[in-house]
């Protein structure tokens, strides 16, 4: 075998897909660096409290099928974001103009056992305040190399009526009342719904939920029997999931929300399928699976 030929069979691969896997694509060589990214954009464009990226050379991406089913939102001139037409999933960022040459990776949505190096938390001045960072990773008040800071949470506000919107903005809704408990999913298929570590959600009766703008935009697919999970279909943000067997109520997206939801999470679900890249560095109850039997710590 050649040389160049035994190198390039050794070179790391890391394979991912999409949610419904029409989908599919490779990065060849290590990731590089991964950050958390808790920007308002990146918080809607995965519905969860921040996106996770790698930022690799754009000739080490290849898609291996589905490039005819993406679909690509320019959230700002030359900054696209490309995910499935199908499922919503998040599968790259492109910044043409600033940086051509390279594409950041959703890493949540590539398979567990790649090596990921996550080195920071970006942008924490614009971080929700339903989320807390207890990691010892270094943060940034905006893209790294800015001032780093230790962000504070707001004293929670107390809002007549919540209300979300997806990248875009052509999907906007209102809910008025409480909503249920928060709680992070971190099965695989929230991994690769969001393109991130986890997915956060908390449970609102369809009562309360109002549709202000772009109900004919979300489109819904059903990732499992019986379980449903709606995007916009202008940009891929996820905007709830529900189930058949529960026909009275949403799983809203919190990434989506404007303001502050007055409720903390309540627990890790699903931690047996977590994500090894991810440290659960809190102190809230974690469970192996979804119901909330035992905490497994």
């Amino acid at each position: 075998m050649p040389t160049d030929a035994r190198a390039d069979a050794a070179t790391p691969r890391a394979e991912g897909r999409c949610l419904c896997g029409g989908v599919r694509y490779r990065v060849a060589g290590p990731l590089g660096e991964v950050r958390y990214c808790h920007c308002a954009f990146c918080r809607r464009a995965s519905g969860t409290a921040f996106s996770a990226n790698a930022r690799v050379p754009a000739d080490r991406f290849e898609l291996l099928a589905g490039g005819d089913r993406l679909t690509a939102h320019e959230q700002l001139p030359g900054v696209f974001r490309d995910s499935c037409r199908d499922c919503g999933a998040p599968v790259r960022g492109r910044l043409v103009a600033r940086e051509p040459d390279f594409v950041r990776v959703r890493v949540g949505g590539l398979a567990a056992d790649v090596d990921v190096r996550v080195t920071a938390h970006v942008w924490v001045s614009r971080k929700c305040a339903w989320y807390a960072i207890t990691d010892a990773l270094p943060r940034y008040a905006e893209a790294a190399g800015s001032e780093t800071t230790t962000p504070r949470d707001p004293e929670p506000a107390a809002p007549a009526e919540l209300t979300g919107q997806c990248l875009c903005g052509g999907v906007r809704i209102a809910i008025a009342g409480k909503v249920g408990p928060l709680v992070h999913c971190h099965c695989s298929q929230c991994r690769i719904a969001t393109g991130s570590a986890f997915s956060s959600n908390a449970d609102v009766r369809k009562k309360y939920w109002r549709w202000i703008a772009g109900r004919d935009l979300v489109r819904e697919y059903e990732s499992s029997p019986g379980k449903i999970r709606a995007f916009c279909t202008h940009c891929g943000a996820p905007v709830y999931s529900r189930w058949d067997a529960q026909p009275d109520m949403l799983r809203l997206r919190l990434g989506l929300v404007n303001e502050d939801p007055r409720r903390r999470a309540l627990a890790h679900f699903w931690v047996g399928s977590k994500a090894p890249w991810f440290e659960i560095t809190d102190a809230l109850p974690q469970y192996e699976g979804g119901v909330p039997d035992v905490p497994v710590a």
